[in-house]
């Protein structure tokens, strides 16, 4: 029972339905309702005049199963009627019909409505499972419906002024209707920003973009739920969505996660994307023997190993291959042991290196070996042993292709007990005793500690063990990756979602320097054969979701405020942690936060400016305080940046100064503060619409003296984007940023 009523649930929250005309003197069939989900009960849901006709399939797909289908009036499901005297019953059920199905598991009913004003809902069930939908009827039979599809990628939007809310509308009548919306933040309940379109409807199906514009420019990111009115002479009816505002970042080469795109399920295109757009640039997965060598000697990339390394070349991601697991069709050995088995897993380590040479020159041998007994080691293999598969993979992958990297270990980390004969250091330590060194390019460690902080978790002393163990055994430039990491849902915890963010943004800090490639576990939960226990980025796919968990958003602003630069300094005082984060113009970004509680920092302030950011990078310009940047941390990070000597920003008449503007706005002046230059020089506004120069302004005088300089009289009206060009001894070069007027569409473009 639990599981129909979930079921039930997830279909309503998905579809809107409101209530559109059916003509009298039309007998055409409009479909109001249809779905091409297999797992779906109810196919088509269509009018005809005054009746309404609802098409079902059992999930069989077989006749002769039983299948019921209610029609109830109201919001009523057939749990309620219990509670009902026998009118009320008799004036709720509109129609009850059982029976068997037919060909290919069909069952159609139909019921006329006519003078019958109201709404219904839908009922349909079958041995597997139930499906409810609801109907909007209105005066003298007036019927329609609107569904809310899914935007951007996922629901993931990523233009903090784009966001566009599909709705289709099927109607066998053409009217007006207005869509009225509220935005809700879903972590505070707070408002974020409200708003109405209005459209008209034509006869059959008609698309229509609903355009939610923030209310605020500066805090956009996040997560958020859209309640939706749609409202016709009819009536109202109203709905709910999920979606989120994410900060696009560049690509971080060191960062990755685990995808195990072969148990895939959903759109796994969009992983690569969504991966992307987060900066994630590697993606970890297994290309599993028993599936490359499905029959002895016959070796052959499947569909979904294809599949998920062109996604990886389309998106400009690293794949990171692990070699594994074993194979019954060609041993009975797990992992493989003995000489005839090493062999077999050699000639499977070739070619899986030699037919994705073209794709990636990165891969790790097994998974958690250390674990004897588990189902990685269930024939409790020892450090011998993996040193003689070490050995194998290291002269069949370089055979295959000399420049591949090879990262062995992948240890899990674990204490020496009743279950484990040997901890995670000394196991490491015999395989390094025993020559395994000379048979990898890289060591990998897993080094989960989900019960607490990293920072009191030991991820950094546990490193640094690691490369003492390198150290004593001539391997000191090895580098060091972690290729699992990550908290999972823990719901001890007050907020288990906030846990798993802020613990995994502060971990990728506190081993930015310690580590040559950090890669997260998981990106996606897995039906099969991973039970992936809330360690997920993302949510699993779903109709109408929203993809995104606050950890996405705060990876997404890590890579784009921190990520790929140069890590200078770590200090921890009283408490508060501050990492000074450096790029190649000069700009300087502190990621700041306290393990635990809150505390004050205060930072000298200078005439170049600076922001404020919070874990999901939306921005606030800090003013100082008695010379002072005073700065309120806690356990979520945020990050200060200081403005570089280059930073253009914008001053409106009324004196504010900004990087953003708004359509129609005058500006006082564009300007760029000590610009140094010891041959002096000049500098132009170049003024865009639509992709086309339509306008240049040039400060005509050449300066060399450090202040701010003026281009005046800038009216956003003429463009739609700004970009500032320096012109020196050294020839006309663009400052960092471009900005565009907000026309519904602008951004900051950086």
């Amino acid at each position: 029972m639990k599981k129909a009523i979930k079921l039930a649930a997830c279909l309503i929250a998905a579809i809107i339905l409101v209530h559109m005309p059916v003509l009298a003197e039309s007998t055409e069939q409009v479909v109001l309702f249809s779905t091409a989900d297999e797992g779906s009960l109810i196919k088509n849901v269509y009018a005809v005049q005054d009746r309404l006709y609802i098409d079902s399939v059992a999930r069989s797909k077989k006749s002769g199963e039983n299948i019921a289908v209610f029609i109830m009036k109201g919001n009523t499901t057939p749990a309620d009627i219990s509670g009902l005297d026998s009118n009320d019953r008799l004036s709720a059920i509109k129609l009850y019909d059982t029976g068997k199905t037919t060909e290919n598991g069909c069952f159609s009913v139909n019921y006329g409505f006519k003078n019958d004003e109201g709404e219904y809902t839908v009922y349909t069930s079958d041995d597997a499972g139930v499906e409810t939908v609801r109907i909007g009827s209105g005066e003298n039979g007036l019927l329609y419906t609107a569904s809310i599809g899914m935007g951007g990628i996922e629901n993931i939007f990523y233009d903090e002024y784009g966001v566009s809310i599909p709705i289709t509308i099927a109607s066998n009548h053409t009217g007006e209707f207005l869509l009225n919306y509220e935005v809700y933040n879903s972590e505070t309940g707070e408002l974020y920003t409200t708003g109405s379109q209005s459209c008209e409807a034509q006869k059959g199906t008609t698309l229509v973009d609903l355009k939610i514009k923030p209310n605020s420019r500066e805090c956009s990111y996040g997560l958020y739920r859209i309640n939706i009115d749609v409202t016709s002479a009819g009536g109202t009816y109203s709905a709910d969505s999920e979606f989120a505002i994410a900060k696009a970042s560049k690509k971080n080469e060191r960062m990755g996660v685990t995808q195990h795109f072969e148990t895939s399920a959903g759109n796994t295109a969009n992983e690569g994307k969504l991966m992307k757009k987060a900066g994630i640039g590697i993606s970890r997965n297994e290309i599993i023997w028993a599936g490359y060598e499905n029959k002895p000697g016959e070796y052959k990339l499947r569909s979904c190993d294809v599949e998920w390394l062109e996604s990886c070349v389309a998106n400009n991601i690293k794949p990171y291959v692990i070699l594994a697991f074993s194979n019954s069709k060609v041993t009975s050995e797990n992992p493989p042991h003995s000489e005839n088995a090493l062999n077999a897993w050699g000639e499977y380590v070739y070619n899986v290196v030699k037919d994705t040479a073209e794709y990636t020159d990165c891969f790790e041998v097994w998974n958690e070996y250390n674990l004897t007994g588990s189902d990685f080691n269930p024939d409790s293999c020892t450090p011998e042993d993996y040193v003689r598969m070490l050995k194998i993979t290291y002269e069949k992958a370089k055979y295959a292709n000399p420049a591949c990297v090879i990262n062995g270990i992948a240890s899990a980390l674990v204490s020496e007990n009743d279950k484990y004969s040997m901890d995670t250091l000394s196991w490491i330590r015999k395989v390094l005793e025993l020559g395994g060194g000379k048979y990898m390019d890289a060591i990998s460690v897993h080094t989960y500690n989900c019960s607490t902080s990293p920072e009191s978790g030991g991820v950094v002393s546990f490193i640094n063990d690691v490369k003492s163990l390198l150290k004593a055994n001539g391997l000191e430039n090895m580098p060091v990756v972690i290729s699992e990491y990550g908290w999972n849902m823990d719901t001890d915890a007050s907020d288990p979602y906030q846990r798993q963010a802020k613990y995994t943004v502060r971990a990728a800090a506190l081993t930015y320097n310690k580590v040559d490639k950090l890669l997260w576990y998981v990106l996606r939960s897995r039906p099969y054969p991973n039970d992936t226990k809330g360690f997920e980025i993302l949510n699993a796919p779903q109709e109408n979701g929203c993809a995104a968990k606050p950890i996405y958003l705060a990876i997404s602003a890590f890579n784009s405020l921190v990520g790929g630069q140069k890590l200078v300094d770590e200090r921890v005082e009283n408490g508060a942690y501050k990492f000074k984060f450096t790029d190649n113009k000069g700009k300087d970004v502190y990621m700041l936060w306290c393990e635990s509680g809150e505390a004050q920092i205060n930072v000298a302030a200078d005439e170049r400016g600076a922001y404020i950011y919070d874990m999901y990078a939306n921005r606030t310009r800090l003013e100082p305080e008695n010379g002072q940047y005073v700065i309120n941390i806690g356990e979520k990070p945020v990050y200060l940046e200081l403005a570089s000597d280059a930073e253009m920003f914008i001053e409106k008449n009324s004196g504010e100064k900004t990087d953003t503007i708004s359509e129609n706005e005058n500006l006082s002046a564009v300007m760029i503060p000590r610009q140094k230059s010891n041959n002096g020089f000049s500098f132009t506004v170049a003024l865009y619409k639509n992709g086309r120069l339509e306008m240049v302004k040039r400060l005509s005088e050449i300066v060399t003296d450090e202040k701010e300089y003026k281009i005046t009289n800038v009216n956003t009206a003429d463009f739609d984007t700004l970009k500032l060009f320096l012109w020196d001894y050294d020839g006309m070069k663009p400052m960092q940023k471009s900005i565009r007027a907000d026309t519904g569409e602008g951004r900051i473009q950086e």
